[in-house]
Formats: structure tokens, C-alpha cells, sequence
């Protein structure tokens, strides 16, 4: 997972298989302020290859949301 526009990449724990879809991924990730940001996801696989950043059907996944700190 990357919250930094795909400078820094931190694993995430799976949630078992259920099916053909999406797995639930979990992780910490550390912001340096509150506002906008961009998750990103890619999978890898036993060599070591990832999914690509753009442009094909299988490229990495990003789902915008905003950082709000809390108490």
C-alpha cells in the first residue's frame, strides 16, 4: 500500500480468499498532515513482480480519501 503517490510501498496483511474477489488489505500508514490523499494498492507476486502503475486493465488500484486525525 502507498499513500505517497507510489514513492514508498508498505505490505499489507490479507484477509482470506473468498471467492474471485476483492481481499480485504490492511496496514499502517503514517501522514504528515490532514487532507486529500490517494491510497494505492498492488499486488505482487512470488518473484516479485508487480502489477503495472498505468495504462493496462490489471494496473494499480487507487481510492482517494482524506486524512483526519482524531482526539
Amino acid at each position: 500500500m502507498s499513500g505517497d503517490g507510489g514513492r514508498t510501498w508498505t505490505g499489507a496483511a490479507l484477509a482470506p480468499r473468498n471467492g474471485h474477489g476483492w481481499r480485504e488489505r490492511s496496514c499502517a500508514l503514517a501522514f504528515a498532515s490532514d487532507g486529500p490523499v490517494t491510497l494505492m494498492c498492488r499486488a505482487t507476486d512470488a518473484a516479485f513482480r508487480t502489477q503495472p502503475m498505468g495504462g493496462l486493465r490489471n494496473e494499480v488500484h487507487r481510492v482517494p480519501v482524506t486524512v483526519s486525525r482524531v482526539g
